[in-house]
């Protein structure tokens, strides 16, 4: 089970590519993240609703990488989404 079933992005946000990365704003308390690399592909795929394991998939495809570190590096991910409030628990 994905973590993300339990959590959807904060209806304050907006995001912006610049160059590459990802600018988050919360629009009601003005904090912004900035995402960088592979946070990117992270980031769109929560946004399309990719599941973990899809994007998992795709990823170890594309990029010279090992799986475990792959995991590791998507669950830190959403832990700081969850830290910032860009992901909230849903109701």
């Amino acid at each position: 089970m994905s973590v993300l079933n339990n959590f959807i992005i904060a209806s304050n946000l907006i995001d912006r590519c610049i160059d590459g990365k990802i600018l988050i704003i919360n629009l009601k308390t003005g904090n912004a993240t900035l995402i960088s690399e592979i946070g990117v592909v992270f980031w769109e795929s929560i946004k399309n609703g990719t599941s973990k394991n899809s994007l998992i998939k795709t990823i170890l495809n594309e990029y010279d990488v090992d799986i475990l570190t792959l995991e590791k590096d998507y669950d830190e991910f959403i832990k700081k989404l969850l830290s910032l409030g860009i992901l909230v628990e849903k109701k």
